[in-house]
């Protein structure tokens, strides 16, 4: 293959990357509510420039690593772009950093060009899921992601520096990708004996990790609790197929790919192998009986980041074979590599409609119309207090608004959850009145209409409505 067709698939493959992320939420609001969470934080670090330990929903203590929403800050300030604008553009730049990381590790345990581009062609399957996020989000997971497979790239490479340091990165990050990192690492180690000397590496960056967490939490309390975690999370059922989401075809061409890679590629195999191995049979035992370890749904998200690097292999050695039987008639082809462009022409496709199809039905948090409506309002009244949905309420600190109820399982304390979250689930207007008499807040969203003389409609804009709660009203 030329260096014209080469750099021009590379070019393709980008642009897909970018698209298949950026288009399918292009003029839309944040996605899930880790990206909101990611988006209000970065506003609350941007409006008291400094790098605060408070959490911006509840007013509690911030344990979660700050990595993502100061990076997303840190581009705010520089680009002068909205946050809600930049949230909608950066997910598809971090997929296109994500096939680039693909593609130099790779090409790296490959030691060829074709073979690592057509891994980074089926990065579109790296699939997002509402329940186990993914890189179409804006989620802390998606930096960890990329920065996992950078820290792998230095370790295979023996660069120690750079290596400890893009370990240390994904702490400030992301929990479960330290997590897969680590387990990556510590395989790797164990599977090649050229590194045995080396343990001492290993060492330092668990000492290293334990020494972060202490920081970023200010106790040891939180740093057990998430060695706890990776035993016993919450046990929640997946809500995830992996063969409901994967593409028959690619099943089959990733067992055609771990068969090439373990006879042909000693180093590739050593590597990665035993990684994806593992993760198969944690998945196996989670979806079963809700795991070992890494008991938590982010665990298919690295499986299926794994499984590229097999499908991506499989269709090189397939193209690699097709090529050598009909290069004895035709060597022009064969050095042009024809059957491997074929390849990747036919099924890239499939990839990307997978890619698509996984988050389809994603639930939106804010619309267009609640955007402006929240914005407005909190233009109007700052620092009021809004009743709304658990998921919607992590928004409104964006807003300069405060959240009656927030969601559970989400890092923060949980604000009349237990009290309001019936309400919403039934639209039941004497709920919301018998709330709202015995607390003392003043505005309700909802975005079914209520019929309640106690709530009057008070703040409009186009069909959404806050609420005002008058407690000396009449019930006719």
């Amino acid at each position: 293959m030329n260096k014209l067709v080469k750099s021009v698939l590379v070019i393709l493959i980008l642009a897909i990357l970018f698209l298949v992320t950026y288009l399918p939420q292009r003029n839309l609001l944040p996605r899930h509510v880790d990206a909101w969470q990611v988006v209000t934080k970065a506003d609350f670090v941007l409006d008291n420039k400094e790098v605060s330990a408070i959490e911006p929903f509840s007013s509690s203590v911030l344990f979660y690593p700050p990595g993502s929403h100061l990076q997303l800050a840190i581009h705010k300030s520089i680009s002068g772009l909205d946050l809600l604008f930049l949230s909608s553009i950066i997910p598809g730049l971090l997929f296109v950093i994500l096939g680039l990381c693909l593609y130099s590790l790779s090409k790296l345990l490959f030691k060829s060009d074709l073979a690592a581009l057509s891994i980074m062609a089926f990065t579109p399957l790296a699939l997002s899921n509402i329940t186990m996020l993914g890189p179409y989000y804006l989620v802390p997971l998606t930096w960890g992601m990329i920065l996992s497979l950078l820290c792998f790239y230095f370790l295979v490479k023996k660069s120690w520096l750079l290596f400890f340091f893009s370990f240390i990165a994904i702490s400030l990050v992301h929990n479960s990708s330290m997590v897969f990192a680590l387990i990556g690492i510590i395989l790797f180690f164990i599977f090649n004996k050229s590194y045995w000397p080396m343990i001492k590496y290993l060492l330092l960056l668990i000492l290293a990790a334990i020494l972060i967490f202490v920081l970023v939490s200010g106790s040891f309390s939180y740093l057990s609790s998430v060695a706890l975690n990776l035993f016993a999370f919450d046990k929640a059922s997946p809500y995830i197929s992996f063969s409901g989401l994967y593409p028959a075809i690619f099943i089959i061409i990733m067992a055609l790919g771990f068969y090439f890679m373990l006879i042909n590629e000693k180093k590739a195999s050593y590597f990665l192998i035993p990684l994806f191995l593992f993760l198969v049979i944690n998945a196996f035992l989670y979806w079963n009986w809700k795991g070992f370890f890494l008991v938590y749904r982010r665990l298919f998200t690295f499986l299926f980041l794994m499984s590229i690097f097999f499908v991506g292999y499989g269709v090189f050695r397939v193209s690699y074979g097709i090529e050598r039987v009909i290069g004895r008639s035709f060597p022009r082809l064969k050095k042009q590599n024809i059957a491997l462009i074929f390849l990747l022409a036919l099924l890239v496709p499939f990839a990307v409609k997978a890619n698509i199809s996984s988050h389809r039905s994603d639930v939106t948090l804010v619309t267009n119309d609640e955007n402006m409506l929240f914005s407005n309002f909190g233009q109007l009244f700052p620092n009021a207090y809004v009743a709304t949905d658990h998921l919607q309420a992590f928004s409104l600190p964006y807003y300069s608004l405060r959240p009656v109820q927030l969601s559970p399982a989400h890092g923060t304390d949980i604000l009349y959850y237990t009290q309001l979250h019936p309400c919403y689930e039934n639209n039941d207007a004497t709920c919301f009145e018998s709330f709202f008499s015995l607390n003392n807040f003043t505005y309700l969203y909802t975005r079914a209409p209520l019929n309640s003389s106690y709530f009057k409609p008070f703040f409009k804009y186009n069909k959404s409505t806050i609420y005002l709660f008058d407690k000396t009203a009449k019930i006719k």
